[in-house]
């Protein structure tokens, strides 16, 4: 059966560290992650949201994902954020017509305050948000 997990949750939340670690320890397991795609693009993830570098590697995402998708009896882990319930949607529906039989959520749930600390470690930091800042 050709399955893909989904990650599901805020930026921040460990999806990606624990995705590695289940991958390391399920050899039968592959992962597509947009990040990694990213890095190997651009040498980073951040990104300017003017570069268009996102919609490069989300082109090198699916196309990855489809050459994974042909395969018989595949399990893939697809770590790509994707904040809103409408994304999810398009994303399944695209993963069905890519051959996926079931598309599983794994959903992060994180204490605030840890993710927090991980946006204050971004390269890219220059200020908290006010209502953000106002929770600390």
């Amino acid at each position: 059966m050709k399955t893909v997990f989904l990650t599901v949750g805020p930026q921040g939340s460990g999806k990606s560290v624990f995705c590695q670690k289940v991958v390391l320890e399920n050899q039968h397991l592959k992962m597509v992650s947009r990040d990694a795609i990213l890095i190997e693009l651009f040498g980073t993830p951040w990104l300017d949201s003017y570069s268009g570098g996102h919609f490069l590697a989300h082109e090198k995402m699916w196309k990855d994902v489809a050459e994974y998708l042909t395969q018989d009896d595949i399990a893939l882990i697809l770590d790509c954020w994707n904040g809103y319930p409408e994304e999810r949607q398009e994303m399944v529906k695209r993963l069905r017509n890519l051959g996926a039989e079931r598309v599983v959520a794994w959903y992060f749930t994180t204490p605030l305050n840890v993710c927090i600390e991980w946006y204050l470690q971004k390269p890219t930091y220059s200020k908290l948000p006010d209502e953000l800042d106002k929770r600390m």
